[in-house]
């Protein structure tokens, strides 16, 4: 049904790398090049960092040689150069792009918008260093790892003797397990790789790392966004997530996200060129990409179910045993690549995440079982009776616009929930920060809503309900195209994104607030949905074309026409794209995170006489400063939240030395002495506000004082200032 003609006619082209004629040939195949080259080269960072991590031998004279070895062992997981020859171009070749310097340029742009982004964007990356939300997690496990082999910390075991002997405190951060070794709530592929940006660079190329992330991010999306839609479209998706808030905020700390989204498009990429190629190795590539996922989120395995759906069908619909024989190769290089992936990402939290793993293990088990029953059916496909697919050939236009009702009728529906629908579910500690942030918002106070009808309405407030209706269109353009045309190569990059986007669009289970919430689209659905509109964008020019080239005389003056007409609506559609994302941060784009966070960290530490400290009160709003000290001060540290005099002259009895106090409450600590009124250490930072009703337009501003004191025997602490 929607594989013989993609396959079957698609010519087979060989992987030319930087092999070209010398001359400018040689400069413009380097350049058109290079967005492949990072695809390749991105996948042997992340297993570069993985592995070691995972084997707790994570040494920069392991992780480095590994990199290298990695990358020359997949030196052939390279694309064939998208240049295509005229007959084999397509819509490309319609539109005049089949010039090398098109290309060439085309990528230069790309290639250009990424390293400004990353040069604009370094300059306001966000310092978390205190326990609040994963971001910090993440940075206090990269400091950690800048100086451990092993992600997990090691506690000292005198400090299970003061646990046993005042149960009030608190050893590390989460649930106490009585164990020695603590484990933080990620994946360690984020803490691994800004732990080598920090090797290379120190703290301040650590906090920066996950921008260049990112900007990666931009040239891989454009790798398969110029297959997709040619030099000129394909730069749409790029500029359109360049200026969107939530590539920017998510990539100025420390989030899986932006890396997720590369091992995404280097998925998508081998998808499309195995079908293009008819190459194992892109089977293999594509495999390692979309795999890879799951080594950086726990629910990555959701892509790999897409795409092994994906190839079910077009297996099992197929019209030819030559067809389905190739395809059913495809289908094993493709999990020769992924299953190990998966089992990584499995290892990754089974081991040093395990905590994280059991309190998600009934969404992790649906996840892996439903991977396990897709891969069966998949293999079992290539004994459907061929008369099926036949059938379906035969009758693919009428199955295409069925296909397309259904489709309309789906995402009408996703769009106009929140006309009728609210949906409720959240609980615990959740549901009280919901019911927090419906009161400072005035909105009506009902703390178990979800806002899940609410998530087609929140890409629009990033980038406009004219993006988000005519990606749909696209979308539903997509389907009939691939198969009416069996469009093969569109059908296996739509399946994994189409899996993210229809889960996450109707039950995204994330906390609701903004910027927050729009973690579950960046990897995957904010791409996909740009692809695909660059996609119809080229389809329509390309349309237009053909219409007027019927009706119009060709020669100079219809190719002056055709090249007007793709300006112009490259020009439309890049502006409709690209200004309500622009125009969606109002204020915050320079509004930096937590900005002076790390020297306030490193005063605290500098103040810390000895190996170990105690945090006596409540938190500041920052977050816990526990895993802060272990961390990046290097010392062992307990928190007792409610302190009296006995409880801390317990801990000194039995804990011994001396201990250093920190404290961001000094009116819950008993002085032996008054402290200074003024405190030790101060900070006044910004943060993003919270809300969910609307983007974030404006910074809160908070604070953090810090009083610092020694324990004495009896359990009273001596400041370090006194008043």
């Amino acid at each position: 049904m929607v594989s013989d003609r993609s396959v079957g006619d698609a010519p087979a082209l060989k992987p030319t790398g930087m092999e070209l004629p010398k001359g400018p040939s040689l400069l413009t195949a380097f350049v058109i090049g290079i967005p492949d080259r990072i695809c390749q080269l991105s996948l042997a960072v992340i297993l570069g960092v993985a592995i070691p991590v995972q084997l707790s031998i994570f040494h920069s004279y392991v992780v480095f040689p590994l990199m290298l070895l990695l990358a020359a062992v997949g030196w052939r997981l390279m694309p064939a150069s998208p240049v295509q020859r005229p007959a084999a171009a397509g819509i490309i070749g319609r539109l005049g792009w089949s010039s090398r310097w098109a290309w060439a340029i085309g990528t230069a742009i790309a290639v250009l918008i990424a390293v400004l982004w990353f040069l604009i964007n370094r300059h306001y990356y966000s310092e978390l260093l205190s326990v609040r939300r994963d971001p910090s997690i993440y940075t206090l496990r990269g400091f950690y790892l800048m100086n451990h082999p092993s992600p997990d910390a090691a506690l000292d075991p005198d400090m299970l003797a003061v646990r046993k002997a005042v149960p009030q405190v608190s050893l590390y951060q989460g649930g106490e397990t009585r164990r020695i070794i603590r484990y933080l709530q990620s994946t360690t592929i984020v803490p691994g790789m800004i732990a080598v940006a920090g090797w290379i660079g120190g703290a301040g190329w650590l906090l920066q790392a996950n921008v260049l992330i990112g900007a990666v991010g931009l040239v891989t999306v454009y790798a398969i966004a110029r297959r997709m839609a040619g030099p000129w479209f394909g730069l749409i998706p790029v500029l359109g997530l360049a200026v969107s808030m939530p590539l920017a905020a998510f990539s100025r700390a420390p989030y899986t996200e932006p890396v997720s989204m590369i091992t995404i498009t280097v998925g998508l990429l081998g998808l499309w060129c195995a079908v293009r190629e008819k190459s194992p190795r892109m089977w293999l590539l594509a495999g390692l990409g979309i795999g890879a996922t799951a080594l950086t989120r726990i629910d990555g395995v959701l892509l790999v179910i897409g795409t092994v759906a994906g190839l079910a069908v077009a297996i099992g619909f197929c019209a030819s045993v030559e067809v389905r024989r190739t395809l059913y190769r495809g289908l094993l290089w493709l999990l020769a690549g992924a299953v190990p992936m998966v089992l990584l990402g499995y290892t990754d939290l089974k081991f040093h995440s395990p905590d994280y793993l059991f309190a998600l293990r009934t969404e992790a088990h649906a996840l892996w079982f439903a991977l396990g029953g897709v891969v069966v059916v998949a293999l079992l496909m290539r004994w459907m009776p061929l008369a099926v697919g036949r059938w379906l050939r035969v009758h693919r236009a009428a199955l295409a616009w069925i296909l397309s009702v259904v489709l309309v009728a789906v995402l009408a529906y996703l769009a106009l929930r929140p006309l009728w629908q609210i949906t409720r579910g959240v609980e615990g500690i959740y549901a009280i920060g919901i019911g927090n942030r419906q009161k400072q918002e005035g909105l009506p106070l009902d703390i178990h809503r979800s806002y899940s009808e609410m998530s087609v309405t929140w890409l629009s407030w990033y980038f406009g309900w004219a993006v988000v209706a005519l990606a749909g269109a696209a979308v539903v353009a997509a389907v009939i195209a691939m198969i009416r045309r069996r469009n093969l190569a569109l059908m296996l990059v739509l399946a994994p994104l189409a899996a993210s986007a229809l889960l996450y669009l109707y039950a995204p289970n994330i906390t609701p607030d903004q910027i927050w919430a729009m973690r579950r689209y960046l990897p995957a659905v904010l791409p996909g949905m740009l692809l695909v509109l660059a996609w119809g964008a080229a389809e329509a020019t390309g349309g237009l074309q053909r219409w007027w080239s019927k009706r119009l005389p060709a020669g100079a003056a219809g190719d002056r026409r055709d090249r007007s007409v793709t300006s112009v609506l490259l020009a439309v559609a890049t502006a409709v794209t690209v200004i309500p994302a622009v125009l969606s941060w109002g204020p915050m784009f320079t509004v930096r995170e937590g900005q002076g966070q790390y020297d306030l960290v490193r005063g605290i530490c500098s103040t810390i006489t000895g190996d170990k400290a105690l945090i006596l009160g409540s938190p500041p709003k920052m977050g816990y400063y526990q895993v802060t000290l272990n961390n990046v001060c290097g010392v062992q540290t307990l928190y007792l939240k409610a302190p009296d005099q006995a409880k801390v002259a317990k801990i000194q009895q039995t804990w011994g030395g001396t201990i250093t106090v920190v404290t961001f409450t000094p009116k819950q600590v008993q002085w032996s002495v008054p402290p200074a009124k003024t405190p030790d250490l101060a900070l006044d930072y910004q943060m993003w506000e919270s809300t969910l009703s609307r983007v974030p337009s404006k910074p809160v501003d908070e604070s953090t004082d810090v009083w610092i004191g020694t324990v004495e025997p009896s359990g009273l602490v001596r400041p370090r200032s006194s008043g």
